[in-house]
């Protein structure tokens, strides 16, 4: 009595079927769970074959238990088929005829499926006897026979379980991958050569689900299209899947008046929880909005819910097949395919805007600032938010609410060294909050001095100072001179003007802001922004080679930091890294590396291996090394670090170029010079480029170049780049700063091997003295120098 043929190319189910046996050896009764579509009905019929195969004299009889009308229906066929007694009287019920003749053991050994038991109430609910009774179940119907067995198929899981007492229920899931494919292979046309790479690509779009598969599969064969086609299609957007989705196309093994499309077969599951879980509605409703992986708990959770209420529309969901549990139940995952057919639904109550709203509006409140002790939460919620921030808002306070949510995912980017995706949010939050707030509302100007951070950071100086600038000028007239927001702008332009070499101007600023927040009733010495402002002065000393105090700053700095952030605070650690730098550049070369692995170990385990802050760490170990003699291991550190730095940061990031070009003295410090040369020329041309032919990191980089070309005995052309070098130097940066210093060292150098010593010793007398004022006569390069030159008077002296 299976009212469907056999699927001849019945694949992928070997050991589900293996599976009933076993449980129906046990126990007499069994149930296939899972979603609309995954399936169970296939499976059952594939069942009943098999069954009458090694039973040919066992009954089969099959019932379609969707309503309690199809039941009954079921019940009147098997009693004409079995010729039953009693039953051919229309007043009789045929119910309980039909149930207690099937339970006698004289009557022979069945098989009794229930197709599509998907009503809980229906099936377990009030008894009643009458067939009038609009409260009837089916499962008092049901015969009891030793010898026979019962096999229900459902999409609530509670039903299986209930049904078996909670062990006979097996839960079926999508296809394995190979089988998926397989499937795939039998359905559509053989003309049609498919690539194992294209078989693999589809049935992952299509979630390995049967009925997916098999409607995809119809679709291809019956519109003449090519897989390959189809794959394409299908990718070009959620809206183009979802379409695919709700194709219906006809098949022989599923019931006539059934829903065919993937989208409208869950649909009944959909109707159903919203007609009698409205909650587990909601949350699904709630959850489609979002990335469908890893979907926090706590984030669906209603403040004011109990957690009964709360696990029991979970425990729907799940229960259903919507749904199932990560991380140890602390997140839940939504199938794609069920994401998109739900979203559509929700389109066809004219629901999806509203819960888009409502996503963005619990997102909005939920998604922490961005600042540090708050990254594991925005980490969980930072896909969601991207989701939910793609919809679109038409009310200004939807978009506001959408520019505040922005703001605090960029914060984040901005911390994690993400500075693409942090400008494109800031540009954003300043497009939607300029429209409606206007130019000088404090939260645009806000945005706008966010959005100059980002540039920065990006190594887009000019652009950077530019919008600092008009910030800074707005907020002078909007909050005034010394209100926190304005020093803050201050502080952003001081350092982007150290980043452009700006140095004495930077400086000044530094000062004047600082002296501003220590005052008491604006922000006070220890508040973070304060302290922020004299790591950027201790910065900008460092960059005019005023290390002594630079390093008295930094030590100070660092001490305060670690009172008010703690030992592992970012600001703290690059604090940090700004001390290593400087004692290296003093000729603490020791101390630098310590404090230099020390604060590396550190980010690592706080920002991670590729953050920009760890990597620009690792390139200042690499210098301290150098620095060392240990030019093998720091070549091999600058290598790695640059590789990385092309991938982070791009190939003509500022930080990624100043790698380069501490690759290229690591290789002539080993007398790799004809690589190192090539290197220096490039690196060269490419910081002319991005930060101008007279920015301090060019100059660094044209002494390089010169000191290599010194090496390889091309003197004319390494003196002619000295003399520029020099020149542009003393204008750019004075000439008693050490990189000026260095350029008259070794210009001096190179005239002693030429044999000029009476211009060598004037620049040698100028480098020593100079040294010994800014360095300090200790310093390795100031006795250095010094020797040198003694050097060449002895050897005057002695020609």
């Amino acid at each position: 009595m299976v009212p469907f043929p056999r699927d001849p190319k019945f694949v992928g189910r070997e050991n589900v079927m293996q599976e009933i046996t076993s449980r129906l050896q046990i126990q007499r009764r069994t149930a296939l769970c899972g979603i609309g579509g995954i399936g169970k009905s296939q499976i059952a019929i594939e069942y009943c074959y098999t069954w009458r195969d090694r039973h040919p004299d066992n009954h089969v009889f099959w019932s379609h238990a969707s309503t309690f009308d199809s039941f009954e229906q079921s019940y009147r066929d098997i009693a004409k088929a079995m010729s039953i007694p009693g039953t051919e009287d229309t007043q009789a019920g045929s119910l309980i005829l039909v149930r207690d003749w099937l339970s006698k053991a004289e009557n022979g050994s069945w098989l009794f499926v229930l197709d599509n038991a998907d009503d809980l109430d229906l099936f377990f609910g009030v008894c009643s006897l009458t067939t009038t009774s609009n409260h009837r179940h089916i499962s008092n119907f049901l015969p009891e026979n030793a010898n026979s067995v019962i096999i229900i198929t459902t999409r609530d899981k509670r039903i299986g379980q209930r049904f078996t007492d909670q062990e006979g229920a097996i839960m079926i899931t999508s296809l394995a991958s190979k089988d998926a494919e397989q499937l795939l292979l039998s359905k559509i046309p053989p003309l049609d050569r498919v690539n194992h790479e294209n078989l693999q690509t589809l049935v992952e779009i299509l979630g390995k689900i049967p009925l997916a598969i098999t409607q995809a599969a119809a679709f291809i064969q019956e519109n003449s299209m090519l897989v390959q086609t189809y794959i394409e299609e299908l990718k070009a957007s959620d809206s183009d899947l979802q379409d695919y989705l709700d194709e219906s196309l006809p098949d022989p093994r599923r019931y006539p008046h059934s829903e065919n499309s993937v989208t409208r077969t869950w649909k009944l599951s959909f109707d159903q929880i919203a007609k009698h879980f409205p909650r587990a509605a909601n949350i699904l409703s709630l959850m489609v909005q979002l990335d469908r992986q890893a979907i926090p708990k706590a984030f669906l959770k209603q403040k004011s819910e109990r957690s009964i209420e709360f696990n029991k529309a979970i425990g729907i969901l799940q229960a259903y097949s919507l749904i199932k549990t990560e991380r140890g139940e602390s997140s839940f995952e939504v199938h794609r395919l069920i994401q998109l057919s739900t979203q559509r639904w929700l389109s066809l109550q004219h629901k999806q805007t509203e819960w888009q709203e409502k996503a963005l509006e619990l997102m909005a409140e939920a998604f922490p600032s961005g600042d540090y002790g708050t990254w594991k939460e925005c980490e969980s919620l930072l896909l969601h938010a991207k989701c939910v921030t793609k919809h679109n808002y038409t009310h200004d306070s939807l978009l506001l609410q959408r520019a505040d949510l922005l703001e605090n995912m960029a914060r984040y980017d901005q911390s994690q060294g993400r500075f693409e995706a942090t400008y494109l949010q800031y540009k954003d939050v300043l497009r939607i909050r300029d429209s409606i707030l206007g130019k000088t509302h404090p939260s645009t100007l806000t945005t706008m001095s966010n959005l100059a951070l980002a540039l920065n950071s990006q190594g887009k100086y000019a652009e950077a100072e530019t919008i600092n600038r008009q910030t800074l000028e707005l907020k002078e007239e909007v909050l005034g001179k010394t209100h926190p927001s304005t020093l803050i702008t201050m502080s952003n332009l001081a350092h982007v003007l150290n980043r452009q070499g700006k140095y004495a101007e930077a400086e000044t600023i530094n000062r004047q802001t600082l002296k501003l927040k220590e005052e008491e009733e604006v922000l006070g010495k220890t508040h973070p922004e304060t302290l922020a402002t004299i790591s950027n002065l201790a910065q900008v000393l460092n960059s005019q080679g005023k290390y002594a105090e630079a390093e008295t700053i930094n030590r100070q700095t660092l001490k305060l930091k670690e009172e008010v952030l703690g030992k592992t605070h970012p600001s703290m650690l690059i604090t940090m890294g700004n001390l290593a730098l400087v004692l290296n550049r003093q000729g603490k070369h020791a101390e630098a590396e310590t404090i230099n692995r020390q604060t590396l170990k550190l980010l690592e385990e706080v920002l991670g291996k590729t953050h920009p802050t760890t990597l620009a760490t690792i390139s200042n170990l690499a210098l301290a090394l150098n620095s060392q003699g240990k030019y093998a291991e720091a070549e091999t550190i600058n290598r790695q670090t640059l590789e990385l730095k092309e991938e982070v940061l791009g190939k003509t990031h500022p930080s990624t170029l100043a790698t380069i070009s501490n690759l290229a003295l690591a290789l002539n410090s080993q007398g790799k010079y004809a690589e190192a040369e090539t290197i220096n020329r490039q690196t060269l041309e490419l910081l002319e480029e991005v930060l101008g032919k007279t920015h301090p990191e060019t100059l660094i980089t044209m002494g390089n170049l010169a000191q290599v070309l010194d090496n390889q005995g091309k003197y004319a052309e390494a003196e002619t780049i000295n003399r520029q070098t020099l020149k542009l130097k003393e204008e750019v940066l004075g000439k008693t700063h050490p990189s000026t210093l260095t350029s008259v060292y070794c210009l001096a150098h190179l005239l002693q091997k030429k044999e000029e010593y009476e211009e060598a010793s004037l620049l040698y007398q100028r480098a020593c003295t100079g040294y010994k004022l800014s360095l300090g006569s200790e310093h390795p390069t100031t006795i250095a120098c010094i020797n040198h030159y003694s050097m060449m008077l002895e050897g005057i002296k002695e020609g």
